[in-house]
């Protein structure tokens, strides 16, 4: 894990000191939230705008990596660098097709969750409700249940995000689940 984070804090520095807006998401995004689960990569989320200068950055000190093209995942900017031996992902403009549409995970400045630290460096996070709803969108049946233990302890802290999901074509069990967890929420 010790490179994981030396990358992750190295690509932290290199984001907020050019001014990209970003966030951590993925598995390392639930860690430090507190959800215990392993991860291999790093999954970094930056704004559409930012998406290109941010993988000039990274190309800077990081090896790129070929991407293999998806059907599910179309999203405009996806990019694989392995940055000190890391595989890193970054995408900008995160959509997912599903049997609804094209889903897209609007990301910005004012989607951010809160901010960990990785060796002294800010790391913003993304916001936890964001993606447990592009992990089922993903099918990872796995992660949406760590997700619901934690709802369980913590709730939402931002339900406004997943009423801002459901303006986006989901399948309806996924639109179902939202609705289910927005009612909880007493929105």
């Amino acid at each position: 894990m010790d490179e994981k984070i030396k990358a992750l804090a190295k690509i932290a520095a290199a984001f907020n000191g050019a001014g990209i807006v970003w966030a951590l998401g993925g598995s390392l995004m639930l860690k430090f939230y507190g959800i215990p689960c392993e991860f291999n990569d790093l999954d970094i989320i930056v704004k559409l705008e930012d998406a290109k200068r941010a993988a000039e950055i990274l190309a800077c000190f990081s090896t790129p990596l070929k991407t293999v093209k998806s059907e599910i995942y179309t999203s405009p900017h996806y990019y694989k660098f392995s940055c000190s031996g890391v595989e890193v992902d970054l995408i900008g403009g995160f959509a997912i097709e599903n049997a609804a549409g094209r889903y897209v995970y609007h990301f910005d400045e004012n989607w951010l969750g809160p901010a960990a630290a990785a060796l002294g460096e800010n790391v913003p996070l993304c916001l936890v409700e964001d993606w447990w709803v592009l992990y089922q969108l993903m099918e990872r049946a796995g992660k949406v249940e760590m997700l619901n233990a934690y709802f369980a302890i913590s709730p939402p802290t931002c339900p406004t995000a997943l009423q801002r999901a459901l303006k986006q074509p989901l399948p309806p069990m996924v639109l179902h689940k939202i609705e289910a967890l927005v009612l909880k929420c007493g929105m």
